[in-house]
């Protein structure tokens, strides 16, 4: 067994020598030593260096430490400076808007109108100072843990004004660095403030700090996610609520070289190659701007909330205000709201409908049923409302006790639906009705007048 391995070792060795001396040269110096090693890259052919793809480590460097320099001047011309902590180093830009140029003040974020967008009553022992608007760009938008924020920013209601931070990851080392900067910041405040966070931000911030072992302080934060109470305010006004048609629409602001969401994703990964850096200038400014539109409509909203009359600015929005009460179970200063819009409101007949509606649905469950019913004939005399007939039918049945008259309203209805047209948008509406209400409620009718005749 020893002669066998002995052999084997004498074979190698022999095979060594003949590869190496076939591949290096000889050395000028006789007496140097000829063991050289085969893993050296210059020990390789040079000719080697020319297949695609296949270079040495020291040619690499050069081009890596010039594109990394000409990053950092660009990020230093857009006030990127370099910070550093125990993680690492990374990209971090501080902006101060003066409080005449954001229009709204700390006071105005109340406590109470705060809990009650929320629904959270944490929120009544937060000062506005001490809560954290935040927002991410990230390099994807579906999520995930491939998905990474490489740039964070935060704002916050300060004595000097609103004063937005962001933190930038210059390259994928740097997340750890980031990610522990941000810990470091969340620590003075005791809310977070988002749009669609509850959804993206927040879960996607908390994957990547517990992949990179860090503690997701943010996920214990009591958390406002303004999308919500943005749909039910000005669903009906405006043609969706994303954040820039919000900022558009509502506070009269259009952005000027700004870039859309589903393009930063590509915008950084070029900004990673160090190609076409001047594209990253409108995403930073993106995300600042988010963050400044978030914390105006968390302040309007509020004021909204607490001053309805005043603070709206329109009937729809007014009709928002007393959705947003409703929801909550403020019945009363919903049906405030809703019955100021009716008989004030500027609105077109289908919204003014809705809201009709809504008001009398509300009047039933509080059993003011003369209100009701004074809105129900308004709305049959002017526009033939079904739904209008249908409840004065019920109303005229239960509550008064006038069968007769109940009959003529459901027979009205069974006509105006016989009016309808299959291209009528009322069609539809007409098979549910007749085979599911209106026709067994006037069998009824006809059974309950012939026992009272008889």
């Amino acid at each position: 067994m020893q002669k066998t391995m002995a052999d084997l070792y004498e074979k190698l060795k022999r095979f060594q020598q003949a590869t190496t001396s076939s591949i290096s040269p000889k050395p000028e110096n006789p007496s140097a030593s000829s063991d050289i090693s085969f893993s050296s890259s210059s020990s390789l052919p040079d000719s080697l260096f020319l297949l695609p793809g296949l270079s040495r480590a020291r040619d690499l460097i050069s081009p890596i430490e010039k594109r990394d320099a000409e990053k950092k001047q660009f990020l230093a011309g857009l006030g990127v400076e370099e910070a550093v902590n125990k993680a690492g180093a990374y990209g971090y830009r501080e902006l101060i808007l003066p409080p005449h140029e954001l229009g709204y003040r700390p006071e105005d974020l109340t406590p109470t109108e705060m809990a009650m967008q929320t629904r959270d009553e944490a929120f009544l022992e937060i000062v506005p100072g001490r809560i954290l608007f935040l927002d991410t760009e990230t390099t994807g938008l579906a999520g995930g843990t491939g998905t990474v924020p490489f740039l964070v920013g935060t704002g916050s209601f300060e004595k000097e004004g609103f004063r937005i931070r962001q933190y930038l990851m210059r390259d994928y080392d740097e997340e750890p660095a980031v990610l522990q900067a941000l810990e470091e910041a969340s620590r003075p405040f005791q809310a977070v403030a988002t749009y669609n966070g509850k959804c993206f931000d927040i879960p996607l911030l908390n994957s990547r700090f517990l992949l990179n072992r860090l503690r997701p302080r943010l996920s214990g934060l009591p958390h406002a996610d303004f999308l919500y109470p943005a749909r039910r305010f000005w669903r009906g006004m405006l043609p969706d609520c994303s954040l820039i048609t919000v900022e558009s629409r509502i506070f009269g602001r259009t952005r000027i070289d700004d870039i859309p969401g589903e393009q930063i994703p590509y915008v950084y990964f070029d900004f990673l190659r160090g190609q076409r850096l001047q594209r990253m200038r409108p995403v930073l400014n993106h995300n600042a701007e988010d963050i400044v539109t978030l914390a105006k409509i968390a302040a309007r909203t509020c004021r909204m909330l607490r001053d309805p009359f005043h603070e709206t600015g329109h009937s729809m929005e007014l009709a928002g205000v007393g959705r947003f009460f409703a929801a909550i179970g403020d019945r009363e200063r919903a049906c405030v709201c809703w019955d100021h819009v009716r008989k004030n409101g500027n609105l077109p007949r289908r919204h003014l409908n809705e809201v009709c509606r809504n008001l009398t649905l509300l009047y039933k469950k509080m059993e003011r049923y003369p209100e009701a019913r004074d809105i129900w004939l308004e709305m049959a005399e002017t526009t033939n409302d079904l739904h209008a007939y249908i409840e004065l039918a019920k109303y005229y049945e239960h509550k008064v006790q006038d069968l007769a008259e109940a009959l003529r309203l459901t027979d009205e209805v069974l006509t105006l639906l016989d009016g309808l047209g299959e291209t009528d948008a009322g069609y539809s509406i007409k098979h549910e009705i007749v085979n599911q209400e209106l026709l067994h409620r006037r069998q009824r009718l006809i059974r309950k007048l012939k026992s009272a005749c008889e």
